[in-house]
């Protein structure tokens, strides 16, 4: 057992003031994957994939049902001006079968 703590002192002793060199490289490098493992994580005091995840879902079904409205008001529309063209049609109709009456009188 002696003989193992000499070889401990011997490593603290050996690197009692080393320090090694941390780039800004790597400070980034780790700051992101904190960041991302956060985001992933649950936090009721943050913004994370819990939160985003209904905004989405809500944002994809209002973009759905507003389609969905203006394509029903199209159709509406569509529908009335083919109804209308069918009434001045036959009303044109209707003023050229009477014309013809009136001449063959």
């Amino acid at each position: 057992m002696g003989n193992k703590n000499n070889i401990d002192d011997l490593l603290n002793k050996s690197f009692e003031n080393f320090e090694a060199p941390v780039s800004q490289n790597l400070r980034m490098q780790m700051s992101k994957k904190v960041t991302k493992f956060n985001f992933f994580k649950f936090n009721p005091g943050t913004f994370n994939v819990f939160y985003l995840a209904p905004v989405i879902i809500g944002a994809s079904i209002m973009l759905v049902v507003g389609i969905n409205s203006l394509n029903d008001n199209t159709n509406e529309n569509i529908t009335s001006d083919i109804n209308n063209a069918k009434i001045q049609n036959d009303n044109k109709t209707i003023s050229n079968q009477e014309i013809e009456n009136e001449i063959k009188l």
